[in-house]
């Protein structure tokens, strides 16, 4: 009797995972093509393909991130490697990352073949630079907090950027409710223009010509939809509607993306 392999079954594939900390690093390609490359290059090293790729916009010291442990998930099951580009695009957080590297076949593509010890050590040296990161930022906000309250009403301090931080009073309802608007707004369009990159390479490999095609390849990619679940519960999933809504927010910015 004729027998078909299973291609989710295959020995020769991997899974690759991709990690940017913010949405601007996102919107600029900063670090996803180069992470890109240096996985594909350790896939071929291992004469590996890449079943599926996985890309996700999250703190690495956040250690509840859905499309990772999906990414986890779909290498365990088929007994696939995960690979990432640095050991650091995995996690941050020193217990989380010794506690993914023992227990799931993960390839760090910088440095393939180091030593558990080797893997541990960075490890917390990675843990103790988001604590340092962390400690600037508070002290930062700290200082921003005492610059704002020496302030007289209708005073504008500007940051580095030429961003203007005032000291205002109590709101109205309606300043309250307008600049609520204003900030999802601008959350919306900031995950949107991360996004951008992502839609174009989509779009150019896979030569998708419809808004439902675009949602099945961001969902065969485990891209994030941006929408917060409850830990536990299953990723949002990507449809028409919610990519048509993306694809007119980057017409709306000037980024549009055609469709192939």
């Amino acid at each position: 009797m004729k027998t078909t392999k299973n291609p989710e079954r295959n020995p020769g594939q991997a899974v690759s995972y991709l990690r940017v900390s913010t949405l601007k690093q996102g919107a600029e390609g900063l670090g996803i093509e180069a992470q890109r490359s240096m996985i594909a290059r350790a896939a071929k090293e291992r004469g590996l393909g890449i079943a599926r790729e996985f890309v996700e916009v999250e703190s690495g010291g956040n250690i509840h991130r859905p499309i990772l442990a999906e990414a986890l998930a779909l290498a365990r099951k088929n007994g696939w490697e995960l690979i990432v580009a640095k050991q650091d695009r995995l996690s941050r957080d020193a217990a989380h990352a010794i506690t993914l590297l023992n227990s799931h076949r993960i390839v760090c593509a910088d440095a393939p073949f180091d030593s558990q010890l080797s893997r541990g050590v960075k490890a917390v040296v990675n843990h103790e630079e988001k604590e340092r990161i962390a400690q600037r930022t508070r002290e930062a906000l700290t200082e921003l907090k005492k610059r704002l309250a020496a302030l007289k009403p209708g005073e504008t301090l500007m940051s580095k950027r030429n961003r203007p931080f005032a000291k205002l009073g109590a709101p109205t309802l309606a300043e309250a409710q307008r600049k609520g608007w204003e900030a999802r707004s601008a959350s919306a369009d900031s995950f949107a223009l991360g996004l951008r990159p992502i839609l174009a390479d989509v779009i150019q490999r896979g030569k998708v010509g419809s808004a439902a095609m675009i949602a099945q390849a961001l969902n065969a990619r485990g891209v994030s939809t941006g929408t917060k679940r409850s830990p536990g519960q299953p990723p949002a999933q990507w449809h028409h509607g919610s990519v048509r809504n993306v694809l007119n927010r980057l017409e709306r910015l000037g980024q549009g993306v055609a469709l192939a």
